[in-house]
């Protein structure tokens, strides 16, 4: 494999490598209203706002692999309700429909910045969203909402030969990060709570994977939870 082809795998790899170590601190972001709002919550609703497995190639570009989105999609629908039921609340996998399906829209564009407002100053979403979502968990009977997102990329089997190469040339070479996060939101349009996980290597198609990068962010909640108790 010549060096030059190697150099120019490396860029991307070290812009993966700086993701997610811009990723590793504290990610988590609760709103003021957390401590008096989350003891009322207890059914919740689980919707999969996104969920993508894209096939990391040699140089740098995805692809977006329908079976393994699939695949990843099952696994977090399944191990969101198994996680919050055994973390203290009721939750069920809802099904969509067009109110929900607005929110997922606005929500899933959403910049960070814009996320970081509406949570760290008590914000609500916007009033006709706010409403649709009232309606949605009043005819649900629950309380809140909870947005779970997962992305993953995966090498392919030619740049995980490049990466096993660049090691030998003491080059660190990232695998693929995988990304997840989840936002709890209030029958009043609030968002109490966002956390995100990334990490180098996780494979969503994994249950036990999933298991894990989700695990994570309940774990932060709990955390917080305990913390606004104190």
């Amino acid at each position: 494999m010549e060096e030059a082809m190697l150099k120019k795998l490396f860029v991307p790899m070290m812009f993966l490598v700086m993701l997610i170590n811009g990723c590793a601190g504290k990610t988590h972001l609760a709103s003021p209203e957390l401590g008096n709002r989350i003891q009322t919550v207890k059914k919740v609703g689980v919707v999969i706002a996104e969920a993508k497995v894209f096939e990391l190639n040699f140089g740098g570009s995805r692809e977006l692999k329908t079976d393994w989105t699939a695949q990843a999609m099952e696994n977090l629908e399944k191990v969101s309700i198994n996680l919050l039921n055994t973390n203290g609340f009721d939750s069920k996998l809802l099904a969509t429909d067009e109110r929900a399906q607005n929110l997922i829209g606005y929500y899933n564009r959403l910049q960070r910045h814009d996320l970081i407002k509406l949570v760290s100053k008590g914000e609500q979403l916007p009033e006709k969203i706010s409403q649709d979502l009232k309606g949605y968990l009043d005819q649900q009977g629950l309380d809140a909402l909870i947005l779970v997102r997962g992305v993953d990329n995966v090498s392919s089997a030619g740049r995980q030969s490049a990466r096993v190469v660049l090691m030998m040339m003491g080059a660190y070479a990232a695998s693929a990060p995988a990304i997840v996060d989840m936002a709890i939101i209030d029958r009043t349009g609030l968002i109490l709570f966002f956390d995100s996980k990334v990490e180098d290597g996780q494979d969503l198609r994994k249950q036990d994977n999933a298991n894990y990068m989700l695990g994570e962010l309940l774990k932060r909640l709990q955390e917080v939870r305990r913390g606004e108790e104190g």
